[in-house]
Formats: structure tokens, sequence, C-alpha cells
């Protein structure tokens, strides 16, 4: 932000986010007291800041009572400041809100969007990084949050500077609309495809074989503790983060290295031609099979992702992957799961074992079939690079006008705009008088308790 600072306008200063607004930290009452929940008040946590509009009127997140919850008035600024770091959202109704999030309820003349959208920055979110605290989760207490520095535009060009924003943001979303409808387009074409690949030209599905008649030995792995803080470097051992599993495809570098003090297990090495499926974890990233064309050397499985292989003298490995993938076949491993949540869901060995996969006895057919659906799938895959492209450049877009917005350079300067600095002024004067009002109350009650 420095370089941002000398360019600025005349009328514009650098001040910090305890000059813009007071900064609240939010709290979560017991929930042994029933006394503290039940009353229609909306608690918003972490995951509700998408850097949008939270807490409407008729979109209460969840209920808490106003005695012991910190209330945040409407149209305040709320930045995740714990873990996440730099979420943010804008209220519209009042809100309670957690530990997790430290709140600016901005001063008499700085528009509450104008600091919304400052806190969506890239400099905004640096600072934020660099005020963290280094622990294993990412922390910036209060002080800290409201020491990092802002630019303060007149209220008048505030006023510009927002309508300019929502005005080009409102195209770039229509962007976005329209790529995310492409993507689900090719996703639901993607699904045809594997649909189609275990079903005949007349449309019956090949006869069922249990995939224990099609495989050799389910292992798992291990899952000791590793560092979490660097990849593993070209020929270190490490374990396979079950990430490293996704649909159809194996991500090489989803791994963490093993530490020095512990001895790597070569029989639970990855290696090509293995095919992998995820045992544990929420429902969505249970049951979730890949086969490794080419695995990274000195991988470990890990013990959250189950490793068998095809019998190859019965079905191909890689029409064996298409077929779990298949939306018949995935139905039939999502009626296997079990668990008392959507987040710790489970598969066990036999369940895996006795799911019915549709095989083409003939194996040249089997290879014809996964040749077919592979050529279909690229351009899928291909398409779906060139949307994930576009969806990224207009995230850098969106970052460049928040630059030139909060550096003067969206919107025409009016030498006619009162300068942020007699604002400022205005802004610590109020400050003051209110400290001595709450300076003479507190005087006042101890005199009459006297």
């Amino acid at each position: 932000m420095n370089d941002e600072r000398k360019s600025l306008p005349p009328n514009w200063i650098t001040v910090t986010v305890g000059e813009l607004g007071e900064v609240i930290t939010g709290n979560t009452p017991s929930k042994a007291d029933p006394e503290n929940y039940g009353q229609y008040i909306p608690f918003v946590k972490p995951p509700e800041l998408t850097n949008s509009v939270v807490a409407t009127a008729e979109d209460a997140l969840s209920e808490i009572g106003s005695e012991k919850a910190r209330i945040l008035p409407a149209n305040s600024v709320l930045v995740s400041c714990i873990g996440n770091l730099g979420k943010t959202a804008f209220n519209s109704v009042p809100v309670a809100f957690n530990q997790q999030i430290n709140a600016i309820v901005p001063f008499a003349g700085v528009e509450p969007k104008f600091v919304f959208y400052q806190a969506q920055s890239f400099p905004f979110s640096k600072q934020l990084q660099e005020q963290s605290s280094a622990t294993t989760v990412s922390i910036v207490n209060k002080g800290r949050f409201q020491e990092i520095a802002c630019n303060l535009a007149p209220q008048r060009e505030q006023n510009r500077i927002i309508s300019k924003i929502e005005e080009l943001f409102s195209e770039l979303d229509k962007g976005i609309e329209a790529l995310t409808t492409a993507r689900h387009q090719l996703q639901s074409y993607r699904l045809a495809i594997l649909h189609q690949s275990v079903f005949d030209d007349h449309g019956f599905p090949y006869p069922k074989i249990l995939l224990d008649e099609l495989i050799g030995t389910i292992e798992q792995g291990w899952s000791p503790k590793c560092d979490l803080n660097r990849p593993p470097k070209d020929g270190e051992w490490a374990i396979i983060k079950t990430t490293v599993v996704q649909p159809m495809a194996y991500l090489l570098k989803e791994c963490k290295p093993l530490p020095d003090t512990l001895s790597p297990r070569p029989d639970i090495e990855v290696h090509d031609g293995d095919i992998l499926m995820t045992r544990k974890g929420p429902r969505s990233r249970t049951g979730v099979v890949c086969y490794v064309k080419k695995a990274r050397p000195r991988s470990m499985l890990c013990d959250t992702v189950y490793r068998f292989r095809a019998l190859e003298e019965r079905i191909d490995p890689e029409y064996l992957e298409l077929a779990l993938n298949s939306p018949s076949v995935v139905q039939e491993i999502d009626a296997r799961k079990s668990g008392i949540s959507e987040s710790g869901i489970s598969l066990n060995h036999a369940r895996v074992r006795s799911v019915p996969i549709p095989v083409p006895t003939d194996k040249d057919l089997q290879r014809r079939i996964v040749q077919k659906a592979r050529e279909h799938l690229s351009v899928v895959e291909y398409n779906e690079g060139l949307i994930e492209e576009q969806i990224h450049r207009i995230k850098v877009l969106r970052q460049s006008i928040l630059r030139r917005a909060f550096s003067g350079q969206l919107v025409a300067q009016d030498l006619n705009d009162e300068p942020a600095s007699a604002l400022l002024a205005r802004i610590c004067a109020e400050r003051e008088e209110t400290a001595q009002k709450k300076k003479t109350q507190r005087k006042n009650r101890k005199k009459n308790a006297a």
C-alpha cells in the first residue's frame, strides 16, 4: 500500500481501521444457559462471510438471545480474523457474531460500503496476513486489526466510488453467472458420458458383477502427524492427503512430507496402476475414486484412503475407474455409507466389495468404451479449463477495480468536496466529545453512589 499512499489525490488521507470506525470482536454466549438462545437475532459465523450482504430481515441464519451476545448494528462490516483470514460481509440488519470475527462500525461520515469494499482489496488482505500471529491457526486480534492502514476519500467521493464499484461488479457478476451456468452444463454432460459408459447400445446396463470378484486385496494406509507448512521435496518420503483423490483424477502434489523421526513404509507406497477410494470424511468426499496412471515416487497411502488393484484378466482397470464414477454405481456406493452426521461418513471393506459393477464380458469392448469416453471427457476438461481461466481473470479484474478505487483513480475528483482530512478532524472531535461525556457520566455515578 506504500506506493498507493504516495500517489493519493491531495484531498485523500491514509488512516487506520480504528480511525474509520469502532472495532468490535464477537463472542459466543454459552449454550448451557437456554436464556442465551431462542430470540430472533441472526448469529453470524465465518462460513456466512462471502463478500456479500448477510442476515437480511427475511433470512435469519440462526437465533441467539441479545442479552449476552455482542450485537452489531446494521450497515457494519464483518471480517474473519481467525483461521481463514479476510472473508468479509456487510449486514443489512443487526446481528450477533462469533469471536472469529472483528467488525467495523463506521463513524459518521465514513460510508459503510466504502469500508466493506476496501476490506476486500489486496492491500487490506495483505496487511491482515502480515498482522496475524505466528501460531498453527492464523489470528489477528482486535489491537492489530485496528492498526491496518486504509485510504480515506472525501465523503461525497466515497459515494461516487461505491456507485461505480457496484456498477462494474454487477457486470462482472453477470459474467460469473454465465460461466457458472456453463460449468454446470459441462458437469451434466460429464455425468451423461459416464452414465452411458455402463450401458449398451440398446440402453441396457451391462451384466453386473460384484466388485469383490473384480479386485484383489483392499488396503488402507497410515496417517502420522506430518509437517503441513511445506510440500515434500523431490525424493522425500511423503503421505498422500485425502484430497489427492478426485473423481477420475490423481493430484500428484497433494501430499505432506514424512517427519525425519519416522521410518517410511515402502509396503504402502502408491504405484502406477493402483485404484484409490476415499473411505471416510464428509459424504461428498467419501467413496471418491481415481485410477493412478502416474504416481509420485515415495508417496505412501494415508489411513483415510483405500487402495486396490483390478484383476486384469476380468476387467480393464481404466474401465473399472470409469464404472466406479458412473452415476448408477456412485448411487450404489452412497447407499453403503454409514455415519451419524453428514460430516462423519465412512465405508468399510465389506460394503465396498458388495458394490455391483456393470461389466461387458468382452475386454476389447471395455477398452473401446474407455477410449470413447476419454475422448468426450477430454473435451469437457478442456472447456472446464477455459471457464476456470475466465473466472480467474474476472477475479483479477475485480481486484484491479478495487485497487483503482482506493487509490483515487476510479472516479473523477471534485475540488468542491470537503477534504478527507477535515472529515477525520470532525470524527476525532466527535469521539473526544463522546469520551468526555462518558467520563462525566462515570464520575456522576460514583458521586451519586457515595
